[in-house]
Formats: C-alpha cells, structure tokens, sequence
C-alpha cells in the first residue's frame, strides 16, 4: 500500500508541530503550577490555613465576596 510521499511529509510536519506545542504547553503548565505553589507559599506565611485557600478558590469569581469591617 504506497502512499503519496507528500502525504507522508505533511504528516510528519503535522506531527512535529504538535510535539513542539504540546512541550510549549507543558512546560507553561509546569511554570504556572510553581507560579501557584510560590502564591500559596505566600499566603500560608501570611497566616492562611490550607482550608481557607480551598474555600476561596472554591467561590466563583463572579461571585462578590463580603467581608465584615
């Protein structure tokens, strides 16, 4: 079963295009988690327990959030 060589050559452009984005993603995602454990490190020394952080990201952004002065 032979195959069009162009074919061939537009799927393995195809392929390293993807490989490449997928490495971009990937180390993007590795930079935002340590981004994300740097904020979090923050505010535990600020004095957040780990159960606050999970409340505040749990209420939705649209959400106005209330404090009493």
């Amino acid at each position: 079963m032979a195959q069009d060589p162009d074919k061939i050559k537009s799927l393995i452009a195809f392929k390293k295009r993807l490989e490449e984005q997928l490495e971009r993603l990937t180390a993007e995602s590795r930079e935002i988690e340590d981004t994300l454990d740097a904020v979090n490190s923050i505010l535990l020394d600020k004095g957040f327990r780990r159960g606050d952080l999970k409340e505040t990201s749990e209420t939705p952004a649209h959400q106005e959030v209330v404090t009493k002065a």
